[in-house]
């Protein structure tokens, strides 16, 4: 029992130093391919858009000459089917010679040069979602070590072809003798044991938490760091797992990655837009206290400059997006976006709300009957943002409200509407105001507090909660009107 309980306690002050990058303080912003390109590996018909070196410096090209890296778009992320189908003769992956004939070092050099970081794809499976070698557990040093040798500057992790227990703790059952069996190519554990014996409670109980910490994505996490190069590290274990507690620990989680994928893909429509929007917002008491500089939650990619989405749905997901202090990959096709995505997209206070330094994710204050919600987050110097969205299909609706029934304290703010890009008059927060949103559409506003107010004391209620909030049960409940 003494023994066990040791083992125990050892493991998890190990598992602590599992993440210590010390990037991505504010949410990534770059460029994703997987939801415009997908899996198209035809180059022979489609050159321009399978997946191939050409496609990923073409993007580092627009990015770089197109004003987007200057507003913070610097990843360039490579995603699934980059690989050939077999692993080269030192156990290493490979790109495909004919689609990336120049390799991915050179590719990372091209893209370096022009001031943006190279994302890369991997899974820990036997195979990844699309068929390619994956990382099982034996490959994970010497895949982690691969990246850092081809300067890669980010890594999402995928989970297809593995199980909960393989992601947890490795080898469902695994032995303790030694852990010589299917080692991950570092000394994480040593017990001794007798013959084939396997643990039996307390002591399953203990090796199944600790081995949470260090086998599978906490062990791709030591594994970066211990090649000295700064890697951020993208997990899509709680998407596998439900998303929720208790099979996802987020105060772990935030542990060994710097951001983590909570739900299922997105799609090009708004059906799936709002379907996800809704997931983290309905499950925001769990989710937002996760998130914080170095650790966000991740709702997948802005398809903004795509086939499915209107204009006002597109300035939706942008504003709900920046309110969920969600990293920003946009999915699209940088060549020929519309100048309508690009304006939503390269919107400087939008961007700025996102990018707050806080990193406090927001939430949802008030979801009323009449299909209006309202979205608020905490911002530096005493600011906030709040978002007026509007879940109706018919027409646009007048919604009345005032600040000060938004909870707002006593005083007179200043407001800027943030895709209408301009100044609002200055409003008390007792004066009543009408804002109209059209359907599946946004109003999206930056509000300064008042001169000497604390943030604390700007919202009844505190900072973190928001106003309109009321204690409901064991939780936070929105008011519903």
């Amino acid at each position: 029992m003494r023994f066990a309980v040791a083992l125990c306690v050892l493991a998890l002050f190990v598992a602590t130093l599992a993440l210590d990058n010390g990037l991505m303080r504010t949410p990534p912003m770059g460029w994703l391919a997987w939801e415009r390109f997908r899996c198209d590996i035809d180059c022979q018909n489609d050159p321009k858009n399978c997946i191939s070196e050409v496609l990923f410096r073409d993007m580092a090209d627009r990015l770089a000459e197109d004003g987007w890296r200057e507003l913070g778009y610097v990843y360039v992320n490579i995603d699934d089917c980059w690989a050939a189908m077999d692993r080269d003769s030192n156990g290493r992956l490979q790109a495909d010679p004919k689609r990336f004939p120049s390799g991915i070092p050179k590719l990372a050099s091209y893209i370096h040069d022009r001031g943006l970081k190279l994302g890369i794809y991997g899974d820990m499976g036997t195979l990844t979602c699309g068929g390619y070698p994956g990382t099982p557990l034996d490959k994970i040093t010497i895949d982690a070590q691969t990246f850092a040798d081809w300067k890669v500057d980010m890594l999402k992790f995928d989970g297809c072809y593995s199980n909960a227990t393989e992601q947890e703790q490795g080898e469902e059952g695994r032995r303790v003798g030694g852990m010589s069996k299917g080692r991950v190519g570092m000394d994480i554990l040593k017990v001794e044991t007798t013959g084939d014996k396997w643990f039996t409670q307390p002591s399953a109980a203990c090796l199944t938490q600790t081995l949470f910490f260090l086998i599978g994505y906490p062990a791709m996490s030591k594994a970066l760091n211990a090649t000295g190069r700064p890697i951020g590290y993208s997990c899509s274990w709680p998407a596998y797992q439900g998303g929720l507690p208790p099979k996802v620990n987020y105060t772990q989680l935030g542990e060994i990655c710097n951001l983590w994928r909570n739900y299922g893909d997105i799609e090009d429509s708004w059906n799936s837009v709002l379907s996800i929007a809704d997931w983290f917002f309905n499950n925001q008491d769990v989710l937002q206290p996760a998130a914080g500089p170095g650790r966000w939650n991740d709702p997948d990619m802005l398809v903004v400059g795509d086939f499915g989405l209107s204009m006002d749905q597109s300035r939706s997901q942008m504003a709900m997006w920046a309110i969920m202090a969600a990293p920003l990959f946009m999915s699209n096709d940088l060549r020929t976006i519309s100048s309508g995505a690009r304006t939503i997209l390269q919107n400087k206070v939008a961007i700025g709300i996102n990018q707050d330094p806080m990193g406090v994710q927001g939430r949802r204050l008030i979801k009323e009957k009449s299909g209006i919600e309202v979205f608020w987050r905490p911002l530096s110097d005493k600011a906030s943002a709040l978002v007026f969205f509007s879940r109706r299909t018919d027409m646009p609706y007048r919604y009345q409200t005032s600040l000060g029934q938004l909870n707002y304290t006593t005083g007179s703010y200043k407001i800027y509407d943030v895709f209408a890009e301009r100044e609002m008059p200055t409003l008390k927060d007792s004066t009543h105001f009408v804002v109209s949103i059209n359907p599946s559409g946004v109003v999206m506003w930056y509000i300064s507090a008042p001169a000497g107010q604390d943030q604390e004391n700007t919202h009844v209620g505190g900072k973190l909660r928001g106003p309109a909030f009321h204690r409901h049960g064991n939780g936070i409940a929105p008011i519903v009107l």
